[in-house]
């Protein structure tokens, strides 16, 4: 096989990898219920998760949002560009079964959460962590009686048991499954436990949010610029971060 003939067969293999387009297959999404669950019909029928359970959404507003992702698409169903639609999908049928695992996974993030790791130099790139990062600190034992530990370097600071425990009884106690998959999304998206519950609490505008998530990637760009490929990863990275963000808001409407 020369070479040409061998990138053929590889064109082929990663064609025949790509998803296959789903033709539209309904003419009209719905919203189904006079008060809450809410469910989403297509045509009458009522849609359900991948793994065949019928959407019971807390809100109508996440209901009728979800229902004109449904009615935008053309002739092919784009199901990745359907953000809300992929998390209530999500919190249905890999959050609500799991609730503690999932806890389990945004508290271990706190533990050594981004906020709480500083640089020790230069003294440009410790100032600005200091005035991004110490406020969310301050509103973590402020609001909900965190205390977090902070260090300089590389050195691993374990937590008091304390903090991780009143955390993981918050997150368990007082946040529905569709909270929970908003925050464990922002948080693996930000590497960061306390800045995804910042943010779905409203603490920090979504700007000041990304911004901190960010700082140190922002540094190193002011110093040695951006590349095309990075910056089209960021920006998807933000597309998501809106996207979940919009989709927590709804469901607490």
């Amino acid at each position: 096989m020369d070479e040409q003939e061998a990138s053929d067969v590889q064109d082929k293999i990663r064609e025949e990898r790509k998803p296959q387009k789903l033709k539209r297959f309904y003419k009209k999404a719905t919203v189904s219920g006079k008060k809450a669950p809410f469910g989403i019909k297509l045509d009458g029928r009522v849609l359900k998760t991948p793994m065949k359970t019928a959407l019971e959404l807390p809100t109508r507003k996440l209901a009728r949002k979800i229902a004109d992702e449904w009615n935008e698409q053309g002739e092919f169903v784009e199901v990745e560009e359907m953000f809300v639609n992929k998390y209530a999908n999500t919190a249905t049928d890999r959050v609500e079964p799991r609730r503690q695992e999932i806890v389990d996974e945004i508290v271990a993030y706190a533990s050594s959460d981004l906020v709480c790791y500083r640089a020790e130099a230069p003294q440009g790139l410790v100032d600005r962590q200091a005035e991004s990062w110490d406020v969310v600190l301050k509103w973590a034992e402020e609001t909900h009686g965190l205390t977090f530990i902070c260090v300089a370097g590389i050195i691993y600071a374990t937590q008091p048991d304390a903090t991780l425990g009143a955390m993981h009884k918050m997150l368990t106690e007082t946040k529905s499954s569709y909270e929970l998959t908003a925050i464990h999304n922002l948080t693996t998206l930000l590497g960061s436990g306390l800045l995804a519950v910042a943010a779905c609490e409203g603490a920090f505008s979504d700007d000041e949010v990304w911004n901190a998530a960010h700082l140190d990637e922002d540094w190193n760009l002011e110093l040695w610029g951006a590349d095309d490929d990075a910056a089209a990863r960021r920006l998807k990275r933000r597309k998501e971060f809106d996207g979940i963000l919009a989709f927590h808001r709804l469901a607490c409407a």
